[in-house]
């Protein structure tokens, strides 16, 4: 099975060393060492390389989410982590698996929502949060 996840989340600054970041280093890891997947990474070219990423890519494939080719013959692509909120919806669910690869997001922070009064309370951040649910 061909399978595509998105590793920006431990790219970026805000949620690298932060539970979701390490999270997502170890669902990764449990990824790499399955025998029956072809799994791919994706990176974002406009984020870093981390210590992360840069290990993970000497044990399975690397390719940036910018190239026209990793969603070929795809069976499944992961969002690693939806609420990374300086990412567009299309950095984080590209267009050429839209309606045509089945996918999965990671929704590992729903606090916000239990408590919207306290983190929602703004129209700009509830409506952003709410899209990307």
């Amino acid at each position: 099975m061909r399978v595509a996840i998105d590793v920006q989340a431990i790219q970026g600054w805000s949620s690298r060393g932060r539970g979701i970041g390490r999270y997502i280093v170890d669902f990764v890891d449990a990824l790499i060492e399955r025998d029956d997947l072809d799994l791919t990474l994706l990176t974002n070219p406009r984020r870093p390389m981390t210590a992360e990423v840069l290990e993970m890519a000497m044990r399975a494939r690397v390719k940036s989410i910018a190239d026209d080719d990793w969603s070929r013959d795809l069976d499944w692509y992961i969002i690693s982590s939806p609420f990374e909120f300086d990412l567009s919806i299309d950095d984080l669910w590209p267009p050429q698996v839209r309606g045509r690869v089945r996918t999965a997001a990671i929704a590992f922070d729903l606090i916000p929502l239990r408590y919207s009064e306290q983190y929602l309370s703004n129209t700009h951040h509830a409506v952003t949060y709410m899209t990307r649910l």
